[in-house]
């Protein structure tokens, strides 16, 4: 995560009720930068793909996936993995 990024998410994580994965939703989608917000769909698929392990932090599980998705396909690859945690990859009867 670039200077900017980690000064963006730094202020916003000091607002009431913001989190990681919010911060990260605002980063990537409303000011357009690098980041890879990670919610349970997607901590779901890359833990059971293999990416990570299974008791990793939420950083460690986006720095994983952001060392492996160009910066310029983040967004896509959340959106996809997000899809494919909610239709396929499901917690309970997965189809994967």
């Amino acid at each position: 995560m670039n200077t900017i990024n980690s000064i963006c998410r730094k202020e916003l994580l000091k607002l009431p009720g913001m989190g990681s994965k919010n911060a990260d939703v605002f980063i990537a989608y409303c000011c357009g930068y690098s980041a890879f917000p990670i919610d349970t769909n997607i901590n779901r698929v890359v833990k059971r793909i293999g990416i990570v392990q299974k008791n990793v932090s939420y950083k460690e599980v986006q720095g994983s996936v952001m060392n492996i998705i160009p910066k310029s396909k983040l967004v896509k690859a959340h959106e996809l993995l997000i899809r494919l945690g909610r239709d396929y990859c499901k917690h309970k009867n997965p189809l994967c």
